[in-house]
Order: structure tokens, then sequence, then C-alpha cells
């Protein structure tokens, strides 16, 4: 796919490594929609193929993509001395509009103490009987 906000540097073998390669691709299509500017594009990109590459490095693909493994790469960019806060926004922007594309699964939402009660048929008294 080749995009306004992209044309060049992008599309070279360096911004299509690792496992989510193709879909930093799509990504680059979003933020051309989206009307990001292509600098700000560019560094949006360049932080996913940094996180695609750290995926590579940790062995992990595409697939296990989610907010506890976004939170580890945040927590090494850090230790690095690169972790600007817009960074965490990028990466979650990402992470859910590839959700909501249906190109990674959507977690089941885990049920709090209070969800089952709610759910139960029985009233909280019942419980302690």
């Amino acid at each position: 796919m080749t995009v306004s906000v992209c044309a060049d540097p992008l599309t070279s073998p360096p911004w299509q490594a690792g496992p989510l390669a193709s879909h930093i691709d799509w990504f680059a299509g979003r933020l051309a929609e989206q009307g990001y500017a292509p600098f700000t594009a560019q560094e949006k990109l360049r932080l996913v193929t940094h996180l695609s590459q750290w995926l590579q490095d940790q062995h992990v693909g595409a697939e296990a993509l989610d907010e506890h493994c976004v939170g580890q790469f945040l927590q090494y960019r850090q230790q690095q001395g690169r972790a600007p806060r817009h960074h965490r926004v990028t990466l979650w922007t990402f992470l859910h509009e590839l959700r909501d594309a249906g190109m990674l699964p959507v977690p089941a939402r885990q049920k709090s103490a209070l969800d089952m009660l709610v759910r139960t048929p029985y009233t909280v008294w019942q419980l302690f009987i």
C-alpha cells in the first residue's frame, strides 16, 4: 500500500520488520485517512516499527499483542530513556484500532467480584447463609 504519509522512507525493509509488518502498512493507511501530517505519521509508524522489532527480539508473534505486552515494551523503552508520554497513546491507539478492525482478538472481559454477584440469581444475604 502506498500512502502519501509514507511514500519513500516507510516502504523500505526496515519499516517492514517483525511480526507487525502487515499491520504497520494498514496503520499507515489509517493515519493518512485521519489526516495526520507526514512527520507525525512517520513518528507514529517508527514507534510501531520499534514495537514490532522488539516483539521479534522477544520471539513473540503479533497475536500476543495486548495491553500487558505494550506495557512491557514501554517499560523497556523507558529504561533506554525513550518513553515520552505520547508513545503510550500511540500504542494504545494502534492496539485498539487493530482490534476494532478484527486484526487482533478482543480479550474477554474478566469478571469482577461485583459482576459475579450482580449476575447470580442469589441476593447478597443468601450467600452468607
